[in-house]
């Protein structure tokens, strides 16, 4: 009886921290979709209180995360462009570098604090949001899913996707997301696009 308690125990050991791990991720996989929603939302009703974008946001600026403020819940806008008039990008995030979805690879990634013109702002739900133009169009959207929790990692905590605000349209981008690939799969930052196609990684 002792051997087989002993034996149950040891491999609840070995299971249970994977399970709570798998429903972490699933969570953490549906606060994106569910962020995702908010933000693609916000800027259909951008979308339609202008009736077209087009010549709205001709250079880098805030505006255009100010204006989706208008139409989303954030609760903190933010910036270190000390001209954009809003909170120290900090305060909206820790710094840090995010880790790739392979824990082996190191990440020599891109980082909001690499560049002034990011803007950033946190959701009610907790999440936060950065935004960078590629143009006056196209943005770029990294979503942190809660804020300064761990794991702070591409794949699992933090997703991005490129999008054109005046269609609303999502780029496709990448080449798929494998926790095991050396490549650039294994680094997590098109994680995003096997979420929306429902593709289990």
């Amino acid at each position: 009886m002792l051997v087989a308690l002993a034996v149950i125990g040891v491999v609840a050991s070995m299971t249970i921290p994977a399970l709570i791990k798998a429903y972490e991720d699933k969570i953490n996989k549906t606060k994106f979709l569910v962020t995702h929603k908010i933000l693609r939302e916000g800027n259909q009703r951008l979308i339609a209180e202008h009736g077209n974008l087009s010549g709205l946001y001709q250079n880098y600026r805030p505006d255009y995360l100010q204006d989706l403020a208008n139409h989303v819940n954030f609760v903190k806008l933010c910036s270190d462009r000390v001209d954009y008039g809003l909170e120290e990008l900090s305060s909206c995030q820790k710094r840090q570098t995010y880790k790739a979805l392979n824990l082996d690879l190191t990440p020599p990634f891109f980082n909001p604090w690499d560049d002034p013109d990011f803007t950033a702002g946190v959701l009610y739900n907790g999440a936060v949001i950065f935004i960078m133009k590629w143009n006056h169009r196209s943005q770029t959207i990294w979503i942190d899913v809660n804020g300064n929790k761990s794991p702070n990692q591409w794949g699992k905590d933090m997703f991005t996707y490129w999008t054109d605000i005046f269609t609303n349209e999502i780029f496709k981008s990448g080449n798929g997301c494998d926790r095991l690939s050396t490549g650039e799969p294994g680094k997590g930052q098109t994680c995003s696009f096997s979420i929306l196609q429902n593709i289990d990684y």
